[in-house]
């Protein structure tokens, strides 16, 4: 024999069309942001890299500017004749054209260490 169902009250009819309504909110919801999280991510990563590889150019061209410089420098007749004063005072002329030396430093003859600035 059946016994008879005993009806559930209107409220639980309401809770079930409620979350039957807000799951689906919730999920799509969930999945756009995982989405746009990833994205900003990716966006970031990509302005990370460029940012790199541009200090990197900047950082390439300065060091070839002082070895360049430093070249010139080398091959100087004051300091081929062993002239160290007119040396360093061509040297710190060369230094006014570098704006990231802070000091130029030298050897003197007698093998002592010096530091313009």
């Amino acid at each position: 024999m059946l016994l008879p169902r005993r009806a559930r009250p209107l409220r639980t009819y309401l809770l079930v069309v409620a979350l039957g309504s807000l799951l689906p909110m919730a999920v799509f919801a969930a999945i756009i942001a995982v989405r746009l999280g990833r994205a900003v991510q990716e966006e970031t990563e990509r302005r990370l890299l460029s940012s790199s590889v541009s200090m990197a150019a900047a950082f390439d061209r300065e060091i070839a500017a002082t070895i360049r410089t430093l070249r010139v420098l080398s091959r100087s007749e004051h300091l081929e004749q062993a002239d160290m004063e007119a040396f360093a005072a061509e040297a710190l002329r060369a230094m006014e054209t570098q704006a990231s030396w802070l000091t130029l430093p030298s050897w003197t003859p007698a093998a002592s260490w010096r530091c313009e600035a």
